[in-house]
Formats: structure tokens, sequence, C-alpha cells
């Protein structure tokens, strides 16, 4: 059940499948580190609430958005609803924004955080289950039988925690101490699912 807090699209801005594949393939190398610039004056405009704005901050970030959240969740719809919910966040949170230049890094977290966010609550739900999957080894990820090689299917294919990590390392360029705190782990335990999710993905690519 979405929260009722963030169940309300904020009007003028596209949610779920008008987010279309052209932006989620244009996403797909975004990370923590790519070059993205907001002007500061959409960020004034933004935090006194102009519609307009929150629009050309969506067309300029939205696929970047869903990129981050699908890797972490790896459900289309749990994406999509990630990313509305991280727009109205965004609308909401925006006048407490101090520093303009700092807009982009501040809002793809946020996004990262509502991902996040949206894993602990599906955990949540199973969580026995789960427990039993992170103590387990990664099963083999069975290569397509063309051979070509889909990555983020094999991120997908990790177990949740383990997929979380590595996305937060090596695409959105976190660090383990960020990790830890931002999944509620020690920094160890954060490396550990690192090495096993990357021990996966190599042998799928081998394959």
């Amino acid at each position: 059940m979405r929260d009722k807090t963030e169940a309300a699209p904020v009007s003028g801005i596209p949610v779920g499948p008008d987010l279309g594949d052209h932006d989620r393939e244009a996403a797909a190398g975004s990370s923590r580190s790519a070059t993205a610039v907001i002007d500061r004056a959409v960020v004034v405009a933004l935090q006194q609430k102009d519609r307009a704005a929150l629009k050309h901050v969506y067309q300029e970030l939205g696929g970047r958005f869903y990129a981050i959240c699908f890797r972490i969740l790896a459900d289309r719809h749990l994406a999509e609803d990630a990313v509305q919910a991280t727009f109205i966040r965004i609308w909401n949170k925006a006048p407490t924004l101090r520093s303009l230049d700092a807009f982009v890094g501040w809002a793809c977290r946020i996004a990262t955080n509502t991902a996040l966010q949206s894993l602990r609550k599906l955990q949540r739900r199973d969580a026995l289950s789960r427990e039993v999957a992170e103590s387990e080894p990664e099963p083999a990820l069975e290569a397509p039988h063309d051979r070509r090689i889909d990555l983020d299917q094999a991120i997908a294919r990790l177990t949740p925690r383990r997929r979380a990590v590595l996305v937060l390392y090596d695409v959105e360029g976190y660090q383990h101490r960020e990790i830890s705190e931002m999944l509620g782990i020690s920094e160890g335990t954060s490396k550990a699912h690192l090495f096993h999710a990357r021990a996966a993905l190599k042998q799928y690519l081998e394959r």
C-alpha cells in the first residue's frame, strides 16, 4: 500500500509510463559523479513553488532518478512509484536547501533514500525469507542463450541487500561508511555484500 503522504502526483509532472524507454536508456549510465547542472534560477523558482521549474527538473533528472530507483528495486512499477515520491519530496523540501549549487547531488540523494525506504518496506514484509537468502551463497546467474550480456538483469537477480550495496558503491559512488549508515549495517557487512555481489556478476559475465 502506498504511503498516503506520497500518493498524489504533483500537478504537471508526468509519472509512471510517461517516463519513456528513451529516458530510461539515456539514464543507464547515470551515476552520482555524472555531470548535471540545474541553473540556480530554476532552483530559486522551485523553492518559490514554481511548477514550471519542477517540470524542468523532471525533464533534466527524471531519467537519472529512474535509473537509480530501478537498479535498487529491480522492479519497474516500484521504481516509478519511487520516482514520483522523489519529486514530491523535492517539491516539499526545496525551500530548505541552502546551497543552490548542490541541488543535483541533494536531489539524487533524495531519490536514493526514497528507493532504499521502499526496499526496506519490502524486506520487512518478508523478513524471514530475506534472512535465509542473505545467509546462502548467491545463486548462479545463467547467461541468456544468445550469450548477450544484460548487466541490469544480472543486478536485478542479486539479493536485495547485495544489490543495494553494489548499486550504491559501484554505480552511485558512495563509500562504505555512507552505505552502512543508509542501510543500517556495519561497514564490514557492506564490504562483504559488495564482494559477493561482484563475484556473482563476474560469474555471469564470464559464462
